[in-house]
């Protein structure tokens, strides 16, 4: 998995099987907005979505719609957590 902020890209080993919102908090902190039906990533270590600015998800150079709390990883999926502007 890899966390793409402001000027900072981290890159990390994960195992399938948990969401990408449980994988992503076992080690950074989360905050999060609780829909009717699911969890949007408001906040990855102090980064927050403000305006047009929101934290994305991409797997396998495609953009998923699907929340972080909804999406359960294959293996050898490539996902990027990219904070920018919502398109």
């Amino acid at each position: 998995m890899i966390i793409k902020t402001l000027g900072e890209t981290i890159e990390e080993e994960i195992d399938v099987g948990e969401s990408v919102l449980n994988i992503l908090m076992e080690k950074h902190d989360v905050e999060t907005i609780q829909t009717a039906s699911s969890k949007l990533i408001k906040c990855i270590d102090k980064v927050c979505s403000k305006n047009q600015i929101w934290w994305k998800m991409i797997v396998n150079d495609e953009r998923v719609l699907m929340s972080a709390d909804k999406y359960y990883p294959k293996d050898r999926d490539k996902i990027l957590l990219d904070y920018g502007e919502f398109q």
